[in-house]
């Protein structure tokens, strides 16, 4: 087993996790990804129209993949769950209406980004731009993982949403391929579960130079349980530095529910960012990931307790949760 790095999982991965999040990109808004080359938006193949039409003549699920979908800002009206929170105090999440895409919609059609750290090829996800009205719909629905035909099965929706992106993501990897020696992929929330389809489907596809081994490492944050034993037994086989970052009061990690017989891949480090009924705060990377991995490092590594530099430190080991 690989050891978990904190620092390096704190002052380099997050901050990209986060950088997922922003646009356009620019120095400002991503101090981080300027310190690299060949940065390059993650973007869907296709409108957002088509691309759903295209998804529902397959059968397949698109509500995940039409909450990707819905841009920054398209915001919430005053709801009867507001009302509640309101009377009685109670946190609850923000259920924003289904978001109808047509041709005249706003989407964001950014996923992500693509850039290259010297040897170190880097893929970073995103997750919903707005939170919780995917948990209220939430499905336990599997599918065949498509990109390795009859070797795993995942769940249908996250697949949806990765194929979306995934003509594009592997044409940028290649593009920016050669002469790498590591290949780092992240993701929060839903984009940490395309994390996980992706990173298989991308070493089964990469294109690098002759001769030169690549190590695949994966970080990820708040990620749902991406698919059944079978994908674990393929993943685990494929990438051997795997490491996913758990809020103990976050509930997406606790999705799907075991009994739908969805299980965890990789190796699971628990942090404790403090108890909370607000599940967006739980959830979220600045207020549900940021203080807590801060407090473990502070804990095993006192001289990085500041997410201030950028890249990799000496490793530790974590203890594994299940």
């Amino acid at each position: 087993m690989n050891p978990f790095d904190g620092n390096f999982a704190l002052n380099y991965v997050l901050p990209l996790a986060q950088a997922a999040y922003n646009e356009p990109w620019n120095s400002a808004n991503n101090p981080i990804l300027a310190t690299f080359t060949q940065v390059q938006e993650l973007l869907v193949d296709d409108t957002g129209p088509a691309l759903l039409s295209r998804a529902q003549t397959l059968n397949e699920d698109t509500s995940l993949l039409q909450e990707m979908l819905r841009p920054a800002g398209s915001g919430t009206p005053a709801t009867v769950a507001d009302a509640i929170h309101a009377e009685t105090g109670l946190p609850v999440i923000p259920r924003p209406a289904p978001y109808a895409i047509t041709p005249t919609t706003p989407i964001d059609k950014r996923f992500g980004w693509v850039c290259r750290d010297n040897q170190r090829l880097i893929v970073t996800f995103r997750g919903t731009q707005t939170t919780g009205d995917w948990l209220h719909d939430f499905n336990f629905i599997p599918a065949p993982y498509l990109p390795i035909p009859n070797k795993a099965t995942v769940h249908a929706g996250f697949q949806t949403v990765y194929y979306a992106v995934r003509d594009n993501l592997i044409q940028l990897v290649n593009a920016s391929s050669s002469g790498i020696t590591e290949l780092l992929v992240t993701g929060h929330s839903l984009g940490a579960a395309i994390a996980l389809l992706a990173m298989p489907d991308l070493l089964n596809n990469l294109q690098t130079t002759h001769g030169l081994k690549v190590s695949p490492i994966l970080y990820n944050f708040a990620g749902p349980r991406p698919g059944y034993p079978d994908f674990k037994d393929l993943f685990n086989a494929t990438v051997d530095l795997c490491w996913r970052v758990v809020n103990v009061w976050d509930i997406v990690p606790r999705v799907p529910p075991p009994l739908a017989g969805y299980i965890h891949v990789g190796n699971e480090l628990d942090i404790d960012s403090g108890f909370s009924f607000d599940v967006a705060r739980n959830h979220h990377l600045d207020t549900g990931y940021l203080p807590g991995l801060t407090q473990w490092v502070q804990q095993h590594q006192p001289t990085a307790a500041q997410p201030k530099q950028i890249g990799p430190a000496p490793a530790i080991l974590a203890g594994i949760s299940d």
